[in-house]
């Protein structure tokens, strides 16, 4: 596992019941019988616990924080902050969709493994229950969806949600998305 600056990940292998923490370049290791509390007691994270088996490696990966990588969270508010810059958004509802819950277990990977390939790359939570305007205007059609957004132009993501799709999507989605439509100026809801 490499240092992340300014990241916690957590890494728990299949069956061995034990994990490392890597914050800031430091490494902890622990048995999976500690609690979080008892690792780190940082007020600066917020810890998001979850997990996750990827097949593709062959260990569960168990994410418990993002600090200065963390994505925006975007709201009828500030979603105009998108029409600038390179974003990766993920729009999801918190309660009755499994789907994404099932993304956002994978979601603190997706940013990290993106900010590697991109570090211009930025990236972006919407709750669409609490958050309409943002919904309507990045069309939210199905849940969850993910979007590429470059300067205004948005990429949807179409395919499954599976790690190595998604990732490939945020590392080439401008190159591989067949079509794309462009943020609007103004919006209307019905």
């Amino acid at each position: 596992m490499k240092p992340i600056n300014g990241v916690m990940i957590v890494f728990a292998l299949a069956g061995l019941g034990s994990y490392s923490i890597c914050t800031n370049a430091e490494y902890i290791d622990s048995t999976m019988e500690n609690t979080m509390e008892n690792v780190s007691n940082d007020n600066e994270m917020a810890y998001f616990q979850s997990s996750e088996f990827d097949e593709s490696a062959n260990f569960t990966y168990t994410h418990l924080a993002v600090h200065k990588s963390a994505p925006e969270i975007i709201t009828d508010q500030n979603y105009t902050m998108l029409y600038n810059g390179s974003w990766v958004v993920q729009l999801y509802q918190k309660r009755r969709c499994s789907f994404s819950a099932r993304l956002q277990l994978m979601w603190p990977y997706i940013i990290h493994t993106g900010l590697e390939h991109d570090h211009q790359l930025r990236f972006a939570n919407v709750e669409i229950g609490q958050n309409p305007v943002a919904a309507t205007v990045l069309e939210i059609k199905s849940l969850p969806t993910l979007k590429l957004i470059q300067n205004g132009r948005v990429f949807t993501y179409i395919g499954n949600m599976t790690l190595p799709s998604i990732l490939t999507f945020v590392s080439n989605g401008t190159q591989t998305a067949r079509w794309h439509n462009n943020l609007p100026l103004t919006y209307h809801i019905l």
